[in-house]
């Protein structure tokens, strides 16, 4: 990585965004909120100053720890795309009230202890540890369960439930897995409970961990992709 690259890139010529958050993590500004979190945690537990043994990353760990911290926020990555580092750390003016300054408060292992639950540089091998892989059983035929393709389903809001944030629910039929042995399965009706908060782009994909159908081979998924109505 080169810092001085990432601190400004092309779109200075035209205006003053300052740090380019979205080069710190090598993502595209179109980029979706699981790709932000991949990438941090790629990018934190390669540039962690323990695991490296060098403190000269803490200034790059650092400013990884920043940038996830802005663009995983909906309304911190929105001042950020239309005021660029600038507005977003001198305060800008919203459509109501005037939204705050940012301030990074400094202690990289902190946003990095929040995302993996430990401060240990070896985060990625403990959560193999903690957390194996699933496996299944079937007619005795054994191997690691897949995650199935992801099913992705359209959630329209109105203007004012992006900008205020809500809590939605959709109700949606999918396969269970039923019996003792969890071989075979059912059509079910199942209410989801969609989160969303404030200031969420259009576009935006929220993943629903193990949402989708069951399989006793597979680990469902399922994405919902938020989008905008023309009413109020």
């Amino acid at each position: 990585m080169d810092i001085e690259k990432m601190a400004c890139g092309d779109r200075c010529q035209s205006k003053n965004y300052g740090i380019d958050y979205y080069g710190v993590l090598s993502l595209k500004r179109d980029c979706q909120d699981v790709d932000i979190k991949k990438a941090f945690r790629r990018w934190a537990i390669q540039y962690n100053p323990e695991r490296q043994k060098d403190n000269s990353f803490n200034v790059l760990f650092s400013l990884i720890a920043e940038a996830y911290e802005i663009l995983s926020d909906p309304l911190k990555r929105t001042v950020y795309d239309q005021y660029g580092e600038n507005g977003l750390k001198k305060g800008v003016p919203g459509p109501e009230n005037y939204i705050e300054p940012y301030i990074f408060h400094g202690e990289p292992l902190r946003t990095y202890r929040e995302f993996f639950g430990t401060t240990s540089p070896y985060a990625d091998i403990l959560d193999i540890l903690g957390k194996p892989l699933p496996l299944y059983n079937v007619g005795g035929r054994k191997g690691v369960k897949k995650k199935d393709e992801s099913v992705i389903k359209p959630l329209l809001l109105t203007l004012s439930e992006i900008f205020f944030g809500i809590i939605k629910k959709m109700k949606i039929k999918k396969f269970v897995l039923t019996g003792e042995a969890k071989h075979t399965t059912e059509v079910q009706e199942k209410i989801l409970t969609i989160p969303i908060k404030p200031g969420l782009p259009s576009g935006t994909e929220i993943i629903l961990p193990e949402a989708g159908d069951e399989g006793p081979t597979k680990i469902p998924d399922w994405h919902v992709e938020i989008g905008a109505r023309a009413c109020i």
